[in-house]
């Protein structure tokens, strides 16, 4: 709640009008942002009376959702006596304040984090595909490597120690920072993704069923079964597998996928002879996607 109160001893600024600037904003540890939360505009919201307010003041409440960070409040006002005064006199006073909205002290329950994932995955997976996925909690597995199923933890972020949104570690190989990728399922960072556990959840299926398995991965199968003639269609299950390794993001290149072309004769370049080419779980020099997999069906819930 904003208030301000300006007073003098006999009264004649008690009705100084305040004028407020309202900056909520977030930037990870790393320094990915800021993200911009919604402006308050006072002159558009009708003002509060109550016990809370002095007699003389006007008071503004606000309820945050889906958005966090660093608050910054500016109020300021030129107190000027009536000109029915003798002598004009004009006062400029301002005052600033800072204070942070942060995630709930609570922990978002994981019943609700689970039964949400699997209820996205498989209304997604249904519209995009004609039928039900054969692994309807698949995203709880990838939400428990990514974050351990939560949202916020308890860090310190513009040195205060408050459950603050879930970041990547860096990653300067990849040119990565803290925070680029945020909360439950690791997605790319923003305010809402940030802060609202729920949009977090559903940026997370999105990508997961329309960009990483009906884009990439079904690309890159068309793309093998034309040049490794006689390449059989991936199974359902194999073509979720390629997608989470897709999700986990190493490598683009369609050979090295968590499934690839094997012949089972002899190999030359794209042709097999003596045998056909198959399907086979790319585990060649420890592969980090097939590796994330490989936990990600470990850890389902």
């Amino acid at each position: 709640m904003w208030e301000a109160v300006v007073q003098s001893p006999d009264g004649l600024y008690d009705n100084t009008p305040v004028t407020w600037t309202v900056t909520l904003s977030y930037t990870s540890s790393g320094g990915k942002g800021p993200f911009i939360g919604p402006s308050l505009d006072f002159s558009t919201m009708s003002a509060m009376s109550g016990q809370s307010c002095a007699s003389n003041s006007l008071c503004y409440s606000n309820v945050f959702s889906s958005v966090g960070g660093q608050l910054m409040t500016a109020a300021s006002a030129t107190a000027s006596n009536p000109p029915s005064q003798p002598t004009q006199l004009s006062c400029p006073v301002s005052f600033n304040y800072t204070t942070y909205v942060t995630g709930p002290q609570k922990a978002v329950p994981q019943s609700e984090i689970v039964a949400m994932l699997i209820s996205l995955y498989t209304s997604l997976y249904t519209t995009a595909v004609g039928m039900p996925p054969p692994t309807p909690n698949l995203l709880t597995g990838i939400a428990w490597h990514e974050s351990r199923l939560e949202q916020f933890k308890s860090i310190t972020l513009y040195g205060t120690k408050a459950p603050w949104p879930i970041e990547n570690p860096p990653d300067v190989k990849h040119n990565t920072v803290s925070g680029a990728f945020i909360g439950i399922m690791q997605v790319p960072n923003g305010m809402s993704n940030a802060f609202d556990w729920k949009m977090n959840e559903q940026s997370g299926a999105d990508l997961f069923v329309n960009m990483k398995l009906q884009q990439f991965t079904i690309g890159m199968e068309s793309r093998l079964r034309t040049l490794y003639s006689g390449l059989p269609a991936l199974t359902p299950t194999q073509r979720e597998d390629v997608a989470i390794g897709y999700y986990y993001g190493v490598t683009s290149k369609d050979t090295e996928q968590t499934w690839t072309p094997f012949c089972t004769g002899i190999a030359s370049k794209t042709t097999c002879s003596g045998g056909v080419w198959q399907w086979i779980f790319n585990t060649a020099n420890d592969r980090l996607e097939t590796n994330f997999v490989t936990s990600v069906r470990a850890h389902l819930q």
